[in-house]
């Protein structure tokens, strides 16, 4: 899988998708007795690995793309690592089995388009957590989004940036996603598929590869789901 680039918004992403201060609460709850040993899967800019570190907890980030890893420099050290890496295959700088979380969020599993692509993941990420370790995910809720209909997100807008995100529906089962930023210097524009997973796909993904959902919830507010656009899950390592 080569990951869709976002370098259309590498110089608007902090201001388009600012750390979430409730990600970073459940992450830092989610610990509990586990190591305090924190690997991001999708990281972007670091901004969530960056605040992990600043909270005493070793934090390593990875991303496929390297215009938002570029933004990461400032924010390495003290504890805060990143490296290229891709979902599939990457590898921890941590000892195997002594993660004590990995945390994929702001909708990247969906570019895994396959349960095989999905079940490589898993199989990495059970490599590297600790025994009972966790793993939390956040993707789009896309059975909120098929029951509403609701295929074109909500606008935002950076300074004179305005981003606007929509899905097309592909028979093949893949959603096409449509990103444009407009501003001074004109339209950036890109489109890619992503795999639109719902719990129902996720839930014996994650039972067959050793791993026990314990919450699921409709944002990091712990939300009833269902009712809103982001679904999140916590599952643990059996």
């Amino acid at each position: 899988m080569d990951r869709p680039s976002y370098r259309h918004l590498s110089d608007v992403f902090d201001g388009l998708f600012p750390l979430d201060p409730g990600a970073l609460s459940l992450v830092l709850s989610s610990l509990g007795s586990v190591p305090r040993t924190v690997v991001d899967a999708g990281c972007g800019t670091g901004l969530l690995v960056r605040a992990l570190a600043d909270q005493g907890i070793r934090a390593h980030g990875f991303d496929l793309d390297p215009d938002l890893l570029e933004k990461t420099l400032p924010r390495t050290g003290r504890g805060a690592s990143f490296a290229p890496a891709d979902l599939r295959t990457f590898v921890s700088p941590f000892e195997p089995g002594t993660v004590g979380l990995i945390c994929c969020l702001g909708n990247t599993l969906p570019h895994l388009t396959t349960e095989v692509e999905v079940g490589q993941f898993l199989a990495r990420t059970r490599t590297t957590l600790a025994p009972g370790g966790i793993l939390l995910l956040q993707i789009l809720d896309y059975g909120y989004l098929r029951r509403t209909g609701l295929l074109a997100l909500p606008e935002k807008a950076v300074g004179s940036w305005v981003f606007t995100r929509r899905y097309t529906v592909r028979p093949s089962g893949l959603w096409t996603f449509h990103t444009s930023l407009e501003g001074p210097a004109g339209v950036r524009e890109a489109s890619f598929d992503l795999r639109p997973w719902e719990f129902a796909d996720l839930q014996p993904l994650l039972e067959d590869s050793g791993f026990q959902v314990e919450g699921v919830w409709g944002g990091f507010d712990l939300c009833p789901p269902g009712q809103t656009l982001p679904l999140v899950l916590r599952a643990r390592l059996l």
